[in-house]
């Protein structure tokens, strides 16, 4: 499977998160959100600035520097 970051996949699109290569507080930040690895993730929005996902039925907007540091994997 080929690996992407959040940020560059369209959306509507169902993922798995692979890694989150951040701040070790960022990361804290994100794992308390519910984005940890292997988790199921959806791109509800995505824009030039910010990008709208779905994780355990509840959205969290993300920073674009954020979300170009979380390697996704398309979910099967």
């Amino acid at each position: 499977m080929k690996e992407k970051s959040l940020f560059d996949v369209s959306t509507g699109t169902d993922l798995l998160i692979n890694k989150i290569m951040t701040s070790p507080e960022t990361c804290v930040r994100l794992r308390e959100l519910g984005l940890t690895e292997n988790s199921k993730v959806r791109v509800v929005i995505s824009n030039s600035s910010q990008l709208i996902c779905e994780v355990f039925n509840t959205r969290i907007g993300l920073d674009r520097k954020v979300a170009k540091n979380i390697i996704v994997t398309y979910k099967n």
